[in-house]
């Protein structure tokens, strides 16, 4: 993950760390030492070898989060002020590694993100 001092996921990263999972619930804390309570942006990219077929994807955060595929647009897309929704996309994926990029930012109060997925169906 690189962790930003801002919402906008600009400039350098105030942290650079390998989270091996996206399952956090900061509260009123913040994510780490050097970074702020509230405002702040994550990124979050991991390379991932699929199998062809249908996935259902889900973020649940408090408040911004987008994802995408391969630097596509984001097939969950929804980066705007909420209190802790979940949102889901069923995406086919075609066998092979792929690039899954997370993105998510805080403005106030509670920080939560939280990004799995699951296999549906073969292609």
């Amino acid at each position: 993950g690189q962790y930003y001092s801002n919402t906008d996921l600009l400039g350098e990263p105030a942290l650079v760390r390998n989270d091996k999972e996206i399952n956090f619930r900061w509260g009123k804390d913040a994510p780490a030492a050097g970074l702020p309570i509230d405002r702040f942006s994550v990124r979050w990219t991991r390379k991932v070898d699929f199998e062809r077929g249908v996935y259902r994807f889900c973020a649940t955060a408090d408040d911004g989060v987008r994802v995408s595929i391969d630097g596509g647009m984001p097939f969950i897309n929804e980066w705007h002020d909420s209190s802790g929704s979940t949102y889901c996309k069923d995406v086919q994926v075609v066998q092979g590694r792929h690039k899954i990029r997370v993105e998510y930012y805080d403005n106030l109060e509670r920080a939560v993100i939280k990004f799995w997925w699951d296999r549906l169906a073969d292609g």
